[in-house]
């Protein structure tokens, strides 16, 4: 759930970037809210298998970091918008969420080889 979010995101997210209708953009921002929040309720849950012990902090560090990281940047993306313009922005936002596929498509594959290795 987690990958197939970023999959879809990534595009939609170079779709707002570089279109200038605005009725494409509202699409898309309603299709980035979707995606943004679909994978919520999995990171929980992956953040609990990592630490079974401690299964309310995963679910507030996993929730309370994501949700603390873009109340402390997006004022810096406010002022980065104010010097460059929003499509800047825009393209700033799609870069990070490129990187976290590339993120996702690590874990996932670090993840399996665990689950292979506990059967064994």
């Amino acid at each position: 759930m987690i990958q197939y979010s970023f999959v879809l995101i990534v595009p939609v997210l170079f779709i707002l970037s570089v279109t200038e209708s605005f009725i494409l953009s509202a699409m898309m921002i309603m299709i980035t809210g979707f995606l943004i929040f679909m994978p919520y309720s999995s990171l929980v849950v992956l953040g609990q298998q990592y630490l079974p012990n401690r299964v309310g902090l995963a679910s507030g560090v996993t929730l309370g970091l994501s949700v603390s990281a873009g109340g402390v940047f997006a004022p810096v993306l406010g002022k980065v918008a104010d010097i460059y313009g929003v499509s800047m922005v825009m393209t700033i936002i799609f870069v990070i969420a490129l990187i976290a596929l590339i993120f996702t498509m690590i874990l996932t594959k670090s993840h399996k080889k665990a689950d292979v290795e506990g059967l064994v």
